[in-house]
């Protein structure tokens, strides 16, 4: 979790282990970074996620706001964003 603009954090790095994924802890750690930023003040949420875990973001309430994907280390993804 990251300042990225005035009322907007960044969120950064999200993993799960291969072994955890489909049990919760993503959306458990996601949603903990959210009540975090809104502590702190902020009032929407971006982050860049790979390509393949878009539906997973979607789930969460985020909109793709990147025209097209782009890459990033070598991964495809697109840029999404959320009110928070």
């Amino acid at each position: 979790l990251i300042y990225y603009k005035a009322g907007t954090a960044k969120m950064q790095r999200i993993a799960v282990h291969q072994a955890y994924r489909s049990k919760g802890y993503g959306r458990v750690l996601l949603l903990a970074l959210e009540g975090l930023a809104r502590e702190i003040g902020f009032k929407s949420s971006i982050l860049d996620a790979q390509c393949h875990a878009e539906d997973f973001y979607i789930k969460l309430g985020y909109k793709v706001i990147s025209l097209e994907p782009f890459y990033d280390a070598g991964i495809l993804h697109v840029r999404m964003e959320k009110a928070l």
